[in-house]
């Protein structure tokens, strides 16, 4: 899943990334008048506020800042300064980000790893990105060098790649993601 939501992400920065925001069609269409870029949600957030997210989460499961992501503050500056009820996904997608969003990463063998993961998805954490295997995954950043503990699946809450102590139990965990 880590490498579809990479290989996406990174082709909405190719395809529909300008200088204040996504554009709602991709640079590979036939020649258009104009090309819109909307950042209003409506029932369902925008396509700028979904992007703002995917490139958020990304930054958090690699390290690696998107540019994107200030393009779409700068487009958006006005509505969430005059009308932020118009933008309630997007301005939470950002206040999340300049929060600070916590990232955890999970190894161990599945059925160990189940009551950590579980923890995780048990009440709803907009802040948190989880990145979860068995011996970790060198190549997912946030699980690089972070291994089991005594062969018990081990949980890692890191901000900015910056990681607490690690835990093993579902209590300890939930401890870590409510401070």
């Amino acid at each position: 899943w880590y490498w579809a939501a990479k290989r996406l992400t990174l082709g909405l920065d190719e395809l529909f990334a300008g200088q204040n925001g996504f554009f709602s069609t991709g640079s590979d269409q036939e020649d258009l008048i104009s090309r819109p870029v909307d950042f209003m949600d409506n029932p369902l957030p925008s396509a700028n506020s979904l992007a703002a997210e995917a490139s958020t989460f990304l930054s958090a499961l690699t390290g690696r800042e998107t540019p994107a992501l200030d393009g779409i503050r700068r487009g958006a500056a006005r509505l969430l300064e005059r009308a932020p009820h118009a933008v309630p996904h997007l301005a939470r997608v950002l206040l999340t980000r300049d929060i600070g969003i916590k990232e955890v990463a999970i190894d161990g063998e599945p059925s160990k790893r189940a009551a950590l993961e579980h923890e995780i998805w048990s009440t709803w954490r907009p802040e948190c990105v989880l990145a979860s295997a068995m011996n970790g995954d060198e190549h997912i950043p946030l699980l690089a060098e972070r291994n089991t503990i005594d062969e018990a699946a081990t949980a890692y809450v890191c901000r900015n790649f910056v990681c607490e102590l690690p835990v093993t139990t579902p209590q300890d965990l939930r401890d870590r993601l409510s401070d």
